[in-house]
């Protein structure tokens, strides 16, 4: 009774509370709840609209335009507020059909005047909403038809991570080529409701749009969207998982599409969408229409995917779109039709398929499920399938509609007895490499897969509804046999076979795999290991709570190592699991790594792939040395590469003559050399810092070296030294999207080589720092912020080359009070024209106060100050310099 008093005493308990404490609160309530909350009391309005206001979701122009003049009222929080924008309005059918002919006649169509209205009020909310995070907007095209400046405003939002756009075309294509946000989720939504439309406006076509921030695609059809699917891999390299939102009925007409697609790890989508294949395989494949053996008559049109509804095709035409991506692990949708007999070919179109989880949800009765169940099987034997789940909802209904039985009656719990002892007591159908076993027979009212599959697996968390059985299968005497499983322990296991992190070369004998998951209703993850032994595995749970667990037995074993003798350290590490061994090599520097490889033949394949990860390189004799190596007989070696550092000086060809050395043998030691370079940054598809010297000097031994440099696509960081024509047709051309670029020239004389020349289109969005030794070797500041936009980082590390004469008068000074009224003025120029807000400066004691008070006053938005004195032994002079810097400093503290 107590407890219920205080319950109904709640609203005014929430009104006393601290207003920290009610923010915490309030921040677990949905936006809908904290919306009604703020109707409660005056005390909790504020927090609780503010909560309220984070998303919003509107499906009218009504409700849009009283949105928009509700959030441009004179209430400065409410815009900051807003985090997630969903608007999922359409225009009228009829018009798109002449609202551009009007447009540009410069006439207003009778009826549009409104829309033209709401458009203008969007445009000014979103302009002064800076902290936007999602963003849908349906009906894109025609609203930015409408307010040509909203595609602008749309384009400077910065903090966009998820961005959703219905009949995106040749409008919303300017927002996204421009936008200065790096989203993580991009969907194109283009479903049209008007015939003929959809042909006008191809995204994309001509490739001049990069966004390396993407990993999570949504297409409807990209292979129509864009012309080729080619096109979306261009516009968005590091796209991890894709979803296709739309699925044809026939095989488009044409050769196959080869797509290079590194980072691809999961694809959704039709059988019928997979007209291309990608070069690399990826992990995963979920594909939505139910394979049948029996199909309704179908037209050539497309279909919109549907968790309800998607048309059903034949078996045979899984085959393809399996084939094309190699998948590991495959959902497929299939009725009672489909005969176990083609099974078999749509399995073994992927050499790489290790897990499988199959849809049945048109099986009444035990009668139905028992005769697919026993041709599935038998359609399996021969496949490598280590993980099945089979999910068989209860879908008995009557002709009116009613359920036939709740599924907690008899009748539905005789139902489900028979079932999962049909499947229990069927491990000598099973294919001898299956080891676990999953069977799910939740009603069908509830959700057809208990996850999203395109989702990471560390994002979602583990359920285990009552319905849900696993069992693993094991082998005694010959005879097969399975045993029950702990649900919770087979989820994880499926969970891990699912993600990226499971190789499916390693058999699971005595293996050791790890997946990170989040336990339900609860923020803590759990690192979950499964340790197998055996002719079969047999696993056993331990849930290691603290992370920091592994890296403890890490460095315990390598505190081992370092007090045992080598030979001895090296039959130690040979007892250890293999994935444990690698951890401790992980955490190895390359050097440490690169001696341990020596200490048995059992971890020096292991110690060696480390070691190879970053090598460092600084004379001409050991790159040579280097190469030979890398480029002989273990082809893994140059896999393994991901940082090279070349810091060793060669003379080119030009250098030659213009020194007068006449060394032919020389230089063709260098051209020797130079095209083992070549070769191995051919095979190198993991690097990803690389660190050249005289760059332009060993392109120009190899003029190959340009196209092999221009093909790497992991390349991160790049840093190269001495530029000219060959390396800035390497900077114009490359493939890949590094985030960090470094122009070192290496001396004060005027260059040698040239400078780097930009093409007039080039532009790198990717670029987030950009480090520059030499101002005269690079173009002009304004070609630099066409060229890298997105640069937030600027390094400019060396004084300019063609002033060497004021440099030389400035070093040799003898007149301190000079030297210091010279760089004084020149920094009061730098913090006038940049206004930073932190400066970072080195002074001396000499001085003058003066001329501090002026440097901080230049920059109105100065707030930290870091002040580096580097001649401090002077105590006299630093404790008058002390006395007078809180009144230099003081315009900077108001």
């Amino acid at each position: 009774m107590s407890r219920g008093r205080d319950i109904a005493r709640m609203p005014a308990s929430l009104v006393d509370l601290n207003e920290d404490v009610l923010l915490i609160l309030v921040c677990f309530l949905d936006p809908s709840s904290a919306r009604q909350l703020s109707q409660t009391a005056r005390a909790v309005h504020v927090i609780a609209k503010y909560r309220a206001l984070e998303s919003i979701t509107l499906g009218s122009f009504e409700k849009t335009a009283r949105f928009c003049k509700y959030m441009l009222e004179d209430m400065p929080h409410r815009l900051p507020a807003l985090r997630e924008l969903r608007l999922h309005t359409k225009l009228p059918e009829a018009l798109p059909d002449v609202l551009f002919h009007y447009i540009r006649e410069g006439g207003v169509l009778e009826g549009t005047a409104r829309i033209h209205r709401e458009a203008r009020l969007l445009t000014a909310m979103l302009t002064k909403t800076p902290n936007l995070r999602v963003l849908a907007l349906h009906s894109a095209e025609y609203w930015i038809a409408h307010a040509s400046a909203l595609a602008d405003v749309l384009a400077s939002l910065r903090h966009l991570q998820e961005i959703e756009l219905e009949n995106a075309g040749e409008m919303t294509e300017k927002f996204i080529k421009f936008t200065r946000a790096s989203p993580r989720r991009l969907a194109f939504l283009n479903e049209q409701w008007y015939p003929g439309h959809q042909d006008r406006f191809p995204l994309f076509p001509n490739r001049r749009l990069c966004l390396p921030s993407v990993e999570y695609l949504v297409a409807y059809d990209p292979v129509h969207q864009s012309g080729e699917i080619k096109g979306f891999a261009w516009s968005f390299p590091n796209v991890k998982r894709l979803d296709i939102l739309r699925v044809p009925r026939f095989t488009r007409e044409g050769p196959r599409v080869w797509v290079n697609w590194p980072s691809l790890e999961r694809v959704r989508g039709g059988v019928f969408s997979f007209d291309w294949t990608n070069v690399n395989g990826v992990h995963l494949l979920q594909l939505i229409n139910r394979l049948s053996t029996t199909l309704i008559n179908a037209h050539p049109t497309t279909q919109r995917l549907s968790e309800e509804s998607v048309g059903p095709v034949a078996c045979t035409s899984a085959s393809p779109a399996i084939s094309s991506v190699q998948p590991v692990a495959l959902i497929m949708h299939m009725d009672v039709t489909a005969e176990g007999q083609l099974l078999g070919p749509i399995v073994e179109s992927s050499a790489r398929l290790r897990y499988l989880a199959v849809l049945l949800d048109d099986a009444r009765r035990p009668n139905d499920i028992a005769p697919w169940w026993a041709s599935f099987c038998q359609g399996l034997i021969g496949t490598k399938i280590i993980c099945l789940e089979v999910r068989l909802p209860d879908t008995r209904i009557q002709r009116s509609g009613q359920a036939l039985a709740s599924p907690n009656s008899e009748e539905g719990m005789r139902y489900k007895r028979a079932v999962v002892r049909m499947v229990a007591k069927s491990a000598w159908l099973l294919p001898h490499t299956l080891r676990y076993l999953s069977l799910d027979i939740r009603p069908r009212e509830e959700s057809r897969w208990r996850y999203d599959f395109l989702a990471p697996e560390e994002e979602q968390e583990i359920w285990t509804p009552p319905d849900l059985h696993w069992w693993s299968v094991e082998s005694e005497g010959g005879t097969r046999r399975t045993s029950p499983l702990d649900a919770e322990k087979g989820e994880r296991i499926a969970a891990y076979l699912r993600s990226v992190k499971y190789d499916y070369t390693r058999h699971l004998n005595g293996y050791s795999s790890s997946v990170i998951i989040r336990r339900p209703k609860s923020d803590q993850f759990i690192m979950y290991t499964t340790y197998t032994s055996g002719s079969y595995p047999t696993p056993i749970g331990h849930e290691i709570v603290n992370q920091q667990y592994l890296l403890h037995v890490c460095h315990q074993a390598w505190r081992d190592f370092k007090t045992h003798s080598r030979v001895d350290m090296g039959a130690q590490l040979l007892n250890l699991d293999d994935d444990v061994l690698t951890a401790i090599v992980a955490h190895l520097d390359c050097a440490s790594a690169r001696r341990l490889s020596f200490t048995a033949r059992g971890i020096h394949i292991i110690a060696t792939y480390r070691a190879l990860q970053s090598v460092t390189l600084q004379s001409y004799e050991s790159v040579a040395a280097f190469l030979k190596y890398m480029l002989g007989r273990m082809s893994h070696r140059v896999s393994a590469l991901q940082k090279l550092e070349l810091l060793c000086k060669l003379l080119s060809p030009s250098e030659l003559r213009l020194l007068e050395i006449e060394s032919g043998e020389l230089k063709e030691q260098y051209s020797g050399i130079a095209v083992l370079l070549t070769d191995l940054f051919r095979g190198a598809i993991s690097l990803r810092v690389l660190v050249m010297a005289s760059a332009e000097s060993w392109m120009a031994y190899d003029p190959r070296m340009v196209n092999a440099l221009c093909s790497l696509q992991a390349l991160r960081v790049i840093d190269i030294k001495l530029l000219g024509e060959r390396t800035s047709k390497f900077i114009n051309n490359m493939s890949s999207a590094p985030r960090k670029l470094v122009f070192r020239y290496g001396s004060l004389v005027q260059p040698i080589h040239g400078a780097l020349v930009l093409e007039p289109h080039f532009s790198l969005r990717s670029v987030t720092a950009l480090v520059a030794d030499n101002l005269d070797t690079l173009p002009s500041p304004k070609d630099l912020a066409r060229a890298f936009p997105y640069s937030v980082a600027l390094d400019f590390m060396r004084i300019r080359a063609t002033q060497p004469e004021a440099w030389r008068r400035t070093v040799r000074a003898l007149n301190d009070e000079w030297k210091t009224t010279r760089a004084c003025s020149a920094a009061n120029t730098v913090v006038a024209n940049f206004q930073p807000a932190v400066l970072v400066v080195q002074l001396d004691v000499s001085i003058n106060i003066e001329h501090l008070e002026r440097l901080v006053t230049n920059s109105t938005r100065l707030r930290y100050l870091a002040i580096l004195i580097d001649d401090s032994h002077r105590q006299a002079g630093i404790g008058s310099w002390w006395c007078h810097m809180p009144r230099a400093a003081d315009p900077m503290w108001s």
